[in-house]
Formats: C-alpha cells, sequence, structure tokens
C-alpha cells in the first residue's frame, strides 16, 4: 500500500485486506499513517500482510476514533526502537474498539500502556505470541478470555 492508494474522496467505514497475496507473501510494506485520515472508518483488517522490518502500530491511528475491530494479526509488526514500546498510548483514544487482534507478531513486544484501561469496549483482546510484558490493564484483562493470552508471560 502507498500513500497514492489513499487519496479518495468520501467515508470509507470499513478496509479489509488479509491475506491479499497467494503463497502468504502478503503486502510487503509498513502501516500507511494515512489511513488515519479515514475518520468514518470501523473495521481495519491487515491480518496475514508481512510488513517490512520496523514496522509497528501508527500512533497516527489514534484518529480513527470509530474504530470497532482491528486485526493485525501475524503480520511480523515490532516494538520499534528501545524504550519504545509496539503498544501506542495514543490508541487509548479508540474507545469504541470492540476487537483487537495483534497475535503472532513475535516481535511486537513491550507494555500495554495503562492509559489503555480507558478501553471499556474492548471484549477481545489477543495478543498471544507477541513479546509483551508487563500487567494488561485492569479492564483490558476483565474482558480478555484466557486462550488470547496463552503466549503472554507478563513479565519484562
Amino acid at each position: 500500500m502507498d500513500g497514492a492508494c489513499l487519496q479518495w474522496n468520501g467515508n470509507v467505514n470499513s478496509i479489509a485486506l488479509p491475506n491479499c497475496f497467494p503463497g502468504g507473501v502478503g503486502v510487503a510494506a509498513s502501516l500507511p499513517s494515512e489511513v488515519s485520515v479515514l475518520t468514518a472508518l470501523t473495521r481495519l483488517d491487515l491480518t496475514g500482510n508481512k510488513l517490512s522490518p520496523n514496522s509497528g502500530l501508527p500512533a497516527d491511528y489514534s484518529a480513527l476514533t470509530g474504530l470497532r475491530l482491528v486485526g493485525l494479526a501475524s503480520m511480523d509488526l515490532e516494538a520499534g526502537p528501545v524504550p519504545s514500546s509496539g503498544f501506542p498510548q495514543e490508541w487509548s483514544s479508540l474507545v469504541d474498539l470492540q476487537q483487537l487482534d495483534l497475535s503472532n507478531n513475535r516481535l511486537l513486544g513491550g507494555t500495554i500502556p495503562a492509559s489503555w484501561d480507558i478501553l471499556a469496549s474492548v471484549t477481545a483482546l489477543n495478543i498471544a505470541n507477541t513479546a509483551a510484558c508487563g500487567d494488561i490493564p485492569p479492564t483490558l484483562s476483565n474482558s480478555t478470555t484466557p486462550s488470547t493470552l496463552d503466549s503472554y508471560c507478563g513479565e519484562c
């Protein structure tokens, strides 16, 4: 995906491009920050698309306050340079978020920000098979089933 693709007008409410390319090759790019201008977006599913090295979760996506589903599993996401966390504090503005799947991103690590405790609408959080560590904010841990945390160690 390059920025040129994201220069349309209108209200886009869903982007679903899981496993875009046959053979599991996926989109070899980074998550475009230009997506953050799509303020009507409620669903973003890019599961299974491999990213360029050092790609992480864009803090800019915090502008997408109507997001309900984010599927970014199995994308080779990374935490970014130390001491940066892979989980942007700014995402605490995604108060309508119901489902967040970041599983199978082995290099995505760091602690989940305490500010994410405001995400009371989350009913499914999957961070299995990531390098996440530390405590999960209480609101998120109460809404998360044990199966989604099967590889979560909690220790940094």
